[in-house]
This record gives structure tokens, C-alpha cells and sequence, in this order.
């Protein structure tokens, strides 16, 4: 029932419904004002002037607070999608001694997919410098990414021996890219 109501009232403002009641009050109080065959008496006719000037600034106030409010909400949607479409955060390091290998845990994110693969970045400055590859390994049930590090570009170990470290400093300089580029192909065949 409410849905109802609020597509009725919907509907109602998209015919400019303002206008057509404000349209009604302005010709109800003119006939109330104004008796056929009556000569209309100046406080009469002031008081109507002042009551229409106050029902069309009414009626627009209504409409521009229609207005922001839509615009708000629109706002609102496209930041939310905006926050969707960043990519995530790095939590923390896991390094699994038995196998040797290095996992990189993110926050929650949909732009991952299983066993897809990713580009390791790091900031440094303002540059984003690609230091490594990976894959995903797995979606945790807290929807929490693992990234399994697969190569390092040489020269980049040191950014490595960091992350093995487990140093978080470094954690928010670290950018995980759900693609990489076509140079990555011969590291990503030699696994």
C-alpha cells in the first residue's frame, strides 16, 4: 500500500501537480473573494494578491526542495557506485612457510574473481610502479581477497622483502590491479 501511495504521489508531481493545485487554490479564492454581479472592495483585493503571492512562493519552495532533495539522492547512488569501483585496501601479509609462498589479503571487493590474474603496484612519489604479479587465490566467506604472489619484477625485491617482512607501513603504498599488462605473460606461463 505504501509503494502505491508513493508511485501516486509520484506520479502527481511528475504532471507538475504543484502548479495545477496551485492553479485550483488561485481560481477558488478569486470566486471566493469575487460574487458575481460585486464590485470587489480593495481589502479584499489586497488580501488576495498577498494570498496568491504566497501560495506560488509556497508552491515553488516546494518544488526547488523536490528538487534538491532528487538531486541528493542522485548524488548519494553515484557515490556509493564510486566506492564500489575503488580498489581495495590492503589488510595484511600472510606468508605460508610450509609452501614459501606470500599472500596479500584485501578488504572485500567485487572487481576480483577467482584464480584471476592481478598487477602488483607500488606508490612511490606519485607513480604507480609495477613491482610484481599475482593471482587470486581465493574469496574468503568475509568476501576478503587473497592474492597469491606469483613473480617479482627484478630490481623490485627489495618492495618483496618488505611485504615478507610484514612491514604495514608499506600496506597503504601497495595497489592491487585486477589486470595486467601484456608484459606479465611470459612470468605468468613460467609458474
Amino acid at each position: 500500500m505504501k509503494k502505491f501511495i508513493k508511485l501516486l504521489v509520484e506520479a502527481f508531481l511528475g504532471i507538475h501537480g504543484n502548479y495545477l493545485v496551485l492553479l485550483g487554490l488561485t481560481v477558488s479564492f478569486f470566486c471566493w473573494f469575487v460574487l458575481p454581479n460585486e464590485a470587489i472592495r480593495i481589502s479584499n483585493r489586497w488580501l488576495f494578491i498577498v494570498l496568491c503571492v504566497f501560495f506560488i512562493f509556497l508552491m515553488t519552495s516546494i518544488s526547488f526542495a523536490k528538487l534538491l532533495i532528487d538531486i541528493i539522492d542522485k548524488n548519494n547512488e553515484e557515490i556509493q557506485v564510486l566506492k564500489k569501483k575503488i580498489l581495495p585496501e590492503v589488510l595484511r601479509v600472510y606468508i605460508d612457510t610450509i609452501r614459501d609462498e606470500v599472500y596479500i589479503i584485501l578488504a572485500p571487493s567485487d572487481i576480483f574473481s577467482f584464480e584471476s590474474s592481478v598487477g602488483l603496484y607500488c606508490l612511490r612519489d606519485v607513480f604507480e610502479v609495477l613491482f610484481g604479479y599475482g593471482i587470486v587465490s581465493n574469496i574468503q566467506q568475509d568476501k576478503c581477497v587473497q592474492i597469491k604472489i606469483i613473480s617479482i619484477i627484478p630490481g623490485y625485491e627489495s618492495i618483496f622483502s618488505d611485504l615478507r617482512q610484514q612491514n604495514s607501513r608499506m600496506y597503504s603504498d601497495i595497489i592491487i590491479k585486477p589486470h595486467y599488462p601484456l608484459s606479465a605473460i611470459p612470468a605468468l606461463s613460467a609458474r
